[in-house]
C-alpha cells in the first residue's frame, strides 16, 4: 500500500513539474544568437581511405582513433592516429553473450579504481557495455562488462546517462505519446515531456518527430544535460530530475509554425538540423549541419557553448561531416565525410583548431 502510494505520489509530483514548466512562458528562457563572438574558418587535410570500412563514428583517445565500423566481421577498428596503422579489431557480430549488434559510443565514461570503461549502448539487445579499451587493444579481443536495461525500457533507442541508480534514455516512437525522454530512477518509469514549449501550436501527430531527439551529451557533476532535435535548431538543457532548464537558439525555421499544424510534417518544406555533441567540462561541442527534402546536408559548423548554455565560439568547416571527435590537446578535430567520387564513399579528415 506504502510502495502504491509512493508511486502514485512520483507520478503526481512528475505531472506537476511538467505542466508547471510547459506553462512558464520559455521565451524568458531562450537565448537566441545572433553570431558567435568568435568565428572561425577551418580547411580539412584529408586522412587515407580506410579500405573495408563503412565508419559511422569515430573516436580519439590519446594517440589513438577508434572507428566504429559497419561493414566486415568486427565492429571496432584502431588505428595510431599518426600514421593509420591499424594497432586492433575487436567486437564480433552476433547476437551471443560476447557479440555485439547494434553498438553506439554514448560519450560516457566510467572510472574504476585503475580502469577507464567506455560505455558503448547495444539498443536491439537493450544493453549497456563497459568496454575496456586499454584491454581490447592488448588482448585483440572485446572485453566488457554487459549490463542489461530494465524490461520497462524496452522502447529505449538512444541511451543518454547510465548510472546504478538512474538511467535516461530516448524512446522510440511506436506506441502512444512516447515523451522525449525517460527517466528510470529508483525502479520508478517517468517521462519528460514535449519541453520547451514552442510558440506556435502543434499538431498531436508532429510532437514525437518533432522533438526526436538526435543528440544528447552530459556533466555528471552538474546534474545536467543537453539535446538537439530533428527539427529545432537550439539546444535544450535539462537537469537529471526532469526539469527543462533553458534554451541556446541558434536558428528557428521560419516554415516550421506552419509545417507543425500540418497532419504530417513531413510533407511540409522544413528544416532538418544533423549535429552531435561532445561534452567536456567546461564546453559543449557540437557538430551542426542543416539540410531540406531539396537540398543535400550543408557544410558543416562547430559551435562551442558553455554549460549556462552561452556561445563561445564557432569553427565553419570546408566540408559536411558526418560524425567528429576532439583531440584537444593537440588542438585538431577528427571527423567523417563523404568523398566527392560519385560512390560517396567516407573518409577521416582532420581539422587543425588553433
Amino acid at each position: 500500500m506504502k510502495v502504491t502510494r509512493a508511486i502514485k505520489l512520483f507520478f503526481c509530483f512528475l505531472a506537476i513539474s511538467i505542466l508547471s514548466n510547459c506553462s512558464q512562458k520559455t521565451e524568458k528562457r531562450e537565448l537566441f544568437v545572433d553570431q558567435f563572438p568568435v568565428s572561425k574558418q577551418l580547411t580539412s587535410i584529408p586522412i587515407e581511405e580506410i579500405e573495408n570500412s563503412i565508419p559511422s563514428q569515430i573516436m580519439v583517445e590519446d594517440s589513438l582513433l577508434i572507428i566504429l565500423n559497419s561493414r566486415g566481421e568486427k565492429f571496432f577498428q584502431v588505428y595510431n592516429k599518426s600514421y593509420m596503422k591499424s594497432i586492433a579489431e575487436f567486437g564480433t557480430k552476433g547476437e551471443g553473450p560476447e557479440e555485439f549488434n547494434s553498438p553506439e559510443f554514448s560519450g560516457q565514461i566510467v572510472q574504476e579504481k585503475w580502469d577507464k570503461y567506455y560505455l558503448i549502448f547495444d539498443w536491439k539487445k537493450l544493453q549497456v557495455n563497459l568496454l575496456n579499451l586499454k584491454e581490447s587493444i592488448r588482448l585483440n579481443s572485446s572485453v566488457f562488462k554487459s549490463i542489461k536495461l530494465p524490461n520497462r525500457l524496452s522502447r529505449t533507442f538512444r541511451l543518454v546517462y547510465y548510472s546504478d541508480s538512474l538511467i535516461i534514455t530516448v524512446p522510440g516512437g511506436d506506441g502512444d505519446d512516447p515523451g522525449r525522454f525517460q527517466i528510470f530512477k529508483d525502479s520508478i518509469l517517468g517521462t519528460i515531456g514535449y519541453l520547451p514549449d514552442l510558440p506556435f501550436k502543434v499538431h498531436e501527430d508532429n510532437r514525437y518527430p518533432m522533438y526526436a531527439n538526435v543528440s544528447s551529451a552530459i556533466h555528471p557533476e552538474k546534474h545536467k544535460f543537453v539535446a538537439t532535435a530533428t527539427l529545432l535548431g537550439q539546444y535544450d538543457f535539462f537537469s537529471f530530475d526532469g526539469n527543462y532548464l533553458h534554451s541556446t537558439v541558434v536558428e528557428r525555421d521560419e516554415g516550421l509554425r506552419k509545417a507543425a499544424r500540418a497532419p504530417t510534417i513531413f510533407d511540409e518544406p522544413v528544416t532538418f538540423y544533423h549535429t552531435q555533441l561532445i561534452a567536456k567540462d567546461s564546453y559543449i561541442y557540437s557538430l551542426y549541419s542543416t539540410s531540406t527534402k531539396e537540398m543535400k546536408i550543408s557544410k558543416s559548423k562547430i559551435h562551442v557553448l558553455d554549460w549556462e548554455g552561452k556561445p563561445i565560439k564557432e569553427y565553419i568547416l570546408d566540408c559536411s561531416l558526418l560524425r567528429f571527435d576532439l583531440d584537444l590537446e593537440n588542438d585538431a578535430i577528427y571527423g567523417l565525410t563523404y568523398s566527392n567520387d560519385k560512390e560517396e564513399r567516407i573518409h577521416i579528415v582532420k581539422f587543425l583548431i588553433e
